[in-house]
């Protein structure tokens, strides 16, 4: 099983977060400067963040919560009011997270990731980071980081650099 103290700085954690979305605009440009579901964005900088983080699983819209198979890795209705649950869900309305890094079948959750594609509506935008407070409040992670895609790497960049990662939720 793999496993990883669970103090990790948040100096590191940071460089191995920009490595991983370096790689991204690297090797996947085509998928940023066109319109490309955000799915598939996230799904290829889980794989760079699972090089990065390679003690521990990366995993997207993931579902399931410790030994509890029965038990869903989800939000509750009040932390979003409106918003659906459904498992069975394809058309995206249920509410899991777009990237984690944790341990699977532990509560040792390091961080949730949501990420928007630029541009995106400020609405879009804050609900984003109230789900991911409500992820930090209820399921346990150590951070929580909303990072916006730019079609460019030094943008995107910019804006990694001018927030402090904190054991809170972060703009990137």
């Amino acid at each position: 099983m793999k496993r990883t103290p669970r103090n990790i700085t948040v100096r590191v954690l940071e460089e191995k977060i920009k490595s991983a979305i370096l790689k991204l605009y690297d090797e996947d440009k085509y998928l940023l400067n066109e319109n490309v579901n955000e799915r598939s964005i996230s799904y290829r900088l889980a794989m760079y963040l699972q090089t990065e983080f390679n003690d521990w699983d990366v995993d997207c819209e993931y579902n399931r919560n410790i030994r509890e198979s029965d038990l869903i890795k989800r939000l509750s209705h009040s932390c979003l009011i409106g918003e659906t649950t459904n498992t069975a869900d394809l058309r995206a309305t249920t509410v899991y997270p777009d990237i984690i890094i944790h341990h699977r079948g532990t509560d040792d959750n390091l961080i949730v990731i949501e990420m928007k594609k630029h541009p995106s509506s400020t609405y879009l935008d804050n609900k984003d980071k109230i789900k991911l407070k409500g992820y930090r409040d209820e399921l346990h992670y150590k951070y929580g980081l909303f990072l916006k895609l730019y079609k460019d790497y030094k943008t995107t960049l910019k804006h990694l650099q001018t927030n402090l990662l904190i054991n809170n939720v972060r703009d990137l």
